[in-house]
């Protein structure tokens, strides 16, 4: 399961956009088009009014994604990824938490590459112990 790191004020309205493009299920489609339109092309989709335009002119329904977007549904899902990453005492991304009791990040590993490395190790050890 993906969650969206909910660090600041930004990334709250990132997580919201996330979770509300996932209820649309446009996740697939548009997640990664607004990571880089925000990052690489100087859009401001952290904000609401402008994510609302940018979805409608990527073909989402503009009212039903500001609905979804205000939501109780929507927020309960935010509070979630909250505690989750309280919960687990996530820092920073990556970060990978592996059958609820194992975690790892680029940092803690050392860099990307050994991060991959280490959720590989990680998994196979959880997958062994749950055969046990």
């Amino acid at each position: 399961m993906r969650v969206p790191a909910v660090f600041t004020e930004s990334s709250e309205s990132f997580a919201r956009s996330f979770y509300t493009l996932g209820a649309l299920n446009q996740i697939a489609r548009l997640h990664w088009p607004l990571y880089d339109n925000h990052h690489f092309d100087g859009k401001q989709l952290n904000e609401e009014k402008n994510v609302a335009d940018w979805v409608a002119g990527n073909g989402v329904d503009r009212g039903r994604f500001t609905e979804l977007w205000k939501s109780d549904a929507i927020k309960a899902q935010i509070e979630a990824a909250k505690k989750a990453l309280d919960t687990y005492q996530v820092k920073g991304v990556p970060s990978f938490v592996i059958d609820g009791k194992y975690i790892t990040s680029a940092k803690m590993a050392g860099g990307v590459r050994e991060m991959m490395r280490v959720v590989e190790y990680l998994v196979e050890r959880a997958a062994t112990e749950r055969k046990k």
